[in-house]
């Protein structure tokens, strides 16, 4: 008990294997954090009505918004963006140019 009582709280974990019992440190940065230790009943809340409103992908990016991760939450939006254009795009030449042709044509053309 004395060595439970002097852990850091979401910090300190303490372990009880067959191999013997231990207190381990799992120094989380504050995103990990923000995302492992969302166990308290608003977090469930939150996390309820965002799994409602959101596919995985914008769940994700709803939470991390949720908690002030806006740079983060920004950086996986722009990269499904950059996903969804290049799994858009034709994988051979012959489809590529078929894709090309079928694409609305903005601007004069020589």
């Amino acid at each position: 008990m004395e060595i439970i009582s002097r852990a850091t709280p979401k910090q300190d974990y303490y372990a009880q294997t067959a191999r013997g019992n231990r207190l381990f440190e799992l120094d989380l940065g504050p995103l990990a954090l923000a995302i492992c230790a969302a166990a308290t009943l608003p977090d469930h809340k939150l996390m309820d009505q965002l799994l409602r409103e959101h596919d995985e992908v914008g769940f994700v990016i709803a939470f991390l918004r949720a908690k002030g991760f806006e740079a983060e939450a920004d950086m996986i939006e722009r990269a499904t963006r950059m996903n969804q254009q290049v799994s858009a795009r034709p994988s051979s030449p012959k489809i590529q140019e078929d894709w090309d042709d079928a694409q609305p044509q903005t601007g004069v053309h020589p």
